[in-house]
């Protein structure tokens, strides 16, 4: 595609419309215009859709992709439109927008660079795209802004940030790509201090939230470190830069990020973090713990020291049996690859669901690690909630009575492996001598 300048092609609005923006630190109206769309591309590098231009790279390994040839173009509309098999969450939306710009054609302009480049409107052009096959004149045109020449990265940055994170727009980014924009202006700050663009003194966490509206620097400093967390993941489950797998288990590793940062603030060593880490993987591609149940963890370590306001009281036993039930971290990687790699032929080949656990099986017992999780979470309620004897025998008694229920079936007890069996065996032992113990220790009141 050659080079166009945009302006040329453009024309004024009629009424004459403009939008103000930011530009080189001083306040500029710009006037909107009407762009035909065969000179605009889509610019979803570091976007709302970042992820999506993460997959296509992934799925195209060691080809060019310019997003300004016709093909990519192409391309990248299918994954707007929700049409990309990792993007069907989008079709509905995609849908909707298409049929509105249809009924009421576009009412909000986007913002286009100086050679087309569309930085905010990119689902706009897609559905225009789309509904020009049908009525080429109604739909050719895309109304934007234009930046001028003289718009920095940094300018580009704090007008996608301002326009698309601030409170009242926040919707309009999935979690995933909200933590990239966020890190991505962290990164840019931080390289324009290096090169001496701006203070040495200048705090890059500060320079992003006085950009975002309604951002603290501890929001921003926490984005950032869970996003750090969520690498580990992907590279934990040898599938770096997956962001559009991630979805929304993004906010699970809200408590997690808290955790592993209490951990490192209280010393503990390498080889423990490395568990942690690991048992929180787990659990969160594993679904095995909620943010709220991650919490427990956290009050576990006895919380960050670095935090202000009351401290936690530890609980190394609790936390050590939990570790203890999961296997060495190379283990549990493994055994989630494996998982992963069998959903995906799964996926793939459409084939019944009941091989899918066959791999991981092999490496890690799942009974067992959700039992495990289940033990030290009810250990961590019990022990730190302030219950009654009373509350907590009658909880007790309900988790007995289903048990008891469960047991007392024959397709329950036919289902149950050996290692079930023996667990359960154990488990109810354990609680029979601690019966004992409890009938005793109250004939002694």
């Amino acid at each position: 595609m050659p080079v166009v300048d945009i302006a040329e092609v453009a024309q004024k609005t009629n009424p004459l419309r403009a939008e103000v923006h930011w530009i080189s630190t001083k306040r500029v109206e710009l006037e909107v215009y009407r762009i035909p769309v065969e000179h605009l591309y889509f610019n979803i590098e570091n976007g709302r859709y970042a992820d999506r231009m993460i997959r296509l790279r992934h799925d195209n390994p060691g080809i060019v992709i310019d997003p300004k040839v016709e093909k990519w173009k192409t391309e990248i509309e299918k994954m707007l439109a929700g049409e990309h098999k990792d993007t069907s969450r989008d079709k509905a939306a995609f849908e909707k927008l298409t049929e509105d710009i249809r009924n009421r054609e576009q009412l909000r302009p986007g913002v286009v660079t100086i050679d087309g480049g569309v930085i905010d409107g990119n689902r706009r052009l897609a559905a225009l795209r789309r509904l020009s096959a049908e009525a080429r004149e109604r739909f050719r045109f895309f109304d934007g802004v234009i930046l001028p020449g003289n718009t920095t990265a940094e300018d580009r940055w704090r007008i996608e940030a301002g326009l698309q994170l601030g409170v009242n727009e926040r919707w309009d980014y999935s979690p995933i790509n909200e933590l990239l924009k966020v890190r991505a202006g962290v990164r840019m700050y931080e390289e324009m201090i290096r090169n001496g663009q701006l203070p040495k003194s200048a705090d890059p966490i500060q320079l992003v939230a006085q950009a975002i509206y309604g951002k603290s620097d501890t929001q921003i400093r926490e984005m950032v470190s869970r996003l750090d967390l969520i690498d580990e993941y992907l590279r934990f489950m040898k599938r770096p830069d997956s962001y559009d797998d991630i979805g929304p288990i993004s906010e699970r590793f809200l408590e997690a990020t808290r955790v592993v940062q209490a951990a490192e603030n209280n010393q503990r060593d390498p080889a423990f973090l490395a568990k942690l880490k690991a048992m929180l993987f787990y659990a969160i591609d594993q679904d095995l713990m909620q943010n709220w149940d991650v919490r427990w963890v956290y009050h576990a370590l006895g919380g960050d020291p670095k935090k202000k306001g009351p401290k936690k009281v530890a609980n190394d036993t609790a936390l050590n049996a939990l570790l203890n039930d999961f296997p060495e971290p190379k283990t549990i990687q493994q055994g989630m690859v494996a998982e992963a790699k069998s959903a995906a032929s799964d996926r793939e080949a459409e084939t019944p669901t009941g091989t899918k656990e066959t791999a991981q099986t092999a490496l890690l017992d799942k009974a067992k690690l959700g039992a495990a999780t289940e033990k030290f979470i009810r250990t961590m309620e019990s022990t730190t909630q302030a219950k009654t004897p009373r509350k907590i025998a009658a909880g007790a008694g309900a988790e007995i009575a289903a048990l008891h229920a469960g047991l007392a079936k024959q397709d329950v007890r036919n289902a149950m492996t050996a290692d079930d069996r023996a667990a359960v065996l154990e488990a109810v032992e354990s609680m029979q001598t601690m019966l004992t113990e409890c009938l005793q220790n109250l004939k002694r009141a």
